[in-house]
């Protein structure tokens, strides 16, 4: 056979192998919402009374008027509050006396009737020099000494009260010992005075 006439060997096609692209990055995953159950449990409901304790009556509160719980006052700080107030039109150390003297007098009328009319004068002569605003003020002193007092006996009230006004005259030296220092005295000098009064009597 004539070379021309020879079939020639199919040629493969060359193709080129592609390489993949990059694949786009993969967005990071989201932190998982937490999902909400979808059964819920049943609400909670008391258990129902039975009918015999439910028939009984309960006592009905009072809610027109309810107690209302007060703070307890701080009898030193409403004393040196109401002081200060009648400070405003007066001398501090005149305030002080007037107040110690009538109140001295409204504590022994009662009790001592032989000077009751020579008080009575004393007091009246005081409390008219002060407003009448001002004269609702002194019995609330005594009130707040009285509470004070009454809270804790062993104490010297007044007594810290003329210190901290500073009335004293410290010019000429004029010191007072604290009550704690007297009770002390007192303890040693005396020592259990009630034994000897239940024995001897109290000389009277």
């Amino acid at each position: 056979m004539p070379f021309w006439k020879k079939k020639k060997p199919k040629q493969q096609k060359y193709t080129a192998k592609l390489k993949p692209a990059v694949a786009p990055a993969k967005p990071l995953p989201k932190a998982e919402e937490k999902q909400k159950p979808s059964y819920l449990p049943p609400k909670y409901e008391p258990p129902k009374m039975p009918d015999y304790i439910l028939k009984k009556e309960k006592p009905e509160k009072d809610t027109a008027s309810p107690t209302i719980p007060q703070k307890k006052l701080d009898a030193r700080k409403e004393f040196l509050r109401v002081f200060g107030r009648l400070t405003t039109h007066h001398r501090a150390w005149d305030v002080w006396r007037d107040f110690v003297v009538m109140f001295a007098c409204s504590l022994s009328n009662p009790i001592d009737k032989n000077h009751y009319d020579e008080r009575e004068k004393r007091y009246l002569k005081i409390i008219n020099k002060y407003s009448k605003d001002d004269q609702k003020l002194f019995p609330e002193l005594a009130a707040h000494t009285v509470m004070a007092l009454e809270e804790n006996p062993e104490q010297d009230f007044l007594g810290g009260i003329f210190i901290e006004l500073r009335l004293y005259d410290e010019h000429r030296g004029q010191f007072f010992t604290p009550y704690h220092v007297c009770d002390l005295m007192a303890k040693i000098a005396v020592n259990d005075i009630s034994k000897e009064i239940d024995e001897r009597g109290n000389g009277t």
